[in-house]
């Protein structure tokens, strides 16, 4: 079973209640590992096997077909429930220098790069 690191704080409402905090590593099934990276809400630390991609560009779903890199297209800006990281990445991309973005708080990226009322 691969570890994974998550990238920000989250619960996903399902019949399980499943949940992680930000920066906490752990032991997860490899199709949770691979919608986990999906959904950039983690990244593998140690895929065990080898089955599973490091990085959401490179992830697969459940009958193992490679999702296509986005790199190649514009980013768009982030759903509000987005982390902080993406919202810093996204500033980054609007012009903002990035020390100066991740001093800032997600709800002033948000006021600021986004649409938040």
């Amino acid at each position: 079973m691969p570890v994974v690191r998550f990238l920000s704080t989250f619960h996903i409402h399902n019949d399980a209640g499943f949940q992680g905090a930000e920066g906490e590593t752990r032991e997860v099934s490899d199709e949770m590992a691979a919608g986990l990276v999906r959904f950039h809400l983690a990244e593998i630390i140690d895929a065990g096997e080898d089955r599973i991609a490091t990085k959401p560009e490179e992830a697969v779903d459940t009958e193992t077909q490679v999702i296509e890199s986005e790199s190649d297209e514009e980013p768009s800006r982030p759903y509000g429930n987005a982390p902080k990281s993406k919202w810093v990445d996204w500033a980054v991309h609007c012009g903002a220098d990035r020390e100066d973005a991740e001093s800032k708080t997600k709800a002033v990226l948000m006021s600021e790069y986004g649409e938040r009322l």
